[in-house]
């Protein structure tokens, strides 16, 4: 079976509010400068709102989240990049954590537990639709087979664990 993506998304854009509350006021700011005949200090909170817009757009697109019918998979950044994956077959728990602004706003974070030891597992950070991505990455996981018992080598510890990677989820 090849690997399909079941999910891709972002953060939501609210999870940066304050840079564009501050991108608002900015914009409304030049917006009242500029009909006073106030130019340059228009163009500089215009500029000043861009920036806020762009920092906010960009915080935003540097992670990405991506759920397929073999792992979970977090990506950060753009020019230094980040990937952590889990295979599916692997994880054990998927919780949901909201907190009251984050229910208002309509987002959350969905964590993925391990069951090989990860110390948090992954983490699905301010979502919008938390409850949907949460029950897409459940149904997903249920749908995989749980990882195979890895076989006992006489070669030792290391060749069990290499043998383990190579196996993978149960057919």
């Amino acid at each position: 079976m090849s690997e399909e993506r079941l999910w891709r998304g972002h953060p939501s854009f609210w999870n940066w509010w304050p840079e564009l509350a501050l991108a608002a006021l900015l914009g409304a700011t030049a917006g009242g400068l500029a009909a006073h005949d106030r130019l340059l200090p228009a163009g500089i909170c215009a500029a000043a709102c861009l920036a806020a817009l762009l920092s906010a757009a960009l915080k935003r697109l540097a992670r990405s989240y991506e759920l397929t019918t073999e792992r979970v998979r977090v990506q950060e950044g753009f020019f230094a990049r980040s990937v952590v994956e889990a295979d599916l077959c692997d994880a054990r728990a998927v919780d949901l954590t909201q907190t009251f602004f984050q229910r208002l706003a309509g987002m959350g974070d969905v964590l993925v537990y391990s069951s090989l030891g990860e110390s948090a597992g992954l983490s699905f950070a301010g979502v919008a639709d938390a409850e949907e991505v949460k029950e897409r990455v459940r149904k997903a996981r249920l749908a995989v087979p749980p990882r195979q018992a890895s076989p006992t080598s006489a070669a030792g510890p290391s060749a069990a664990g290499a043998a383990r990677e190579e196996d993978g989820c149960a057919p």
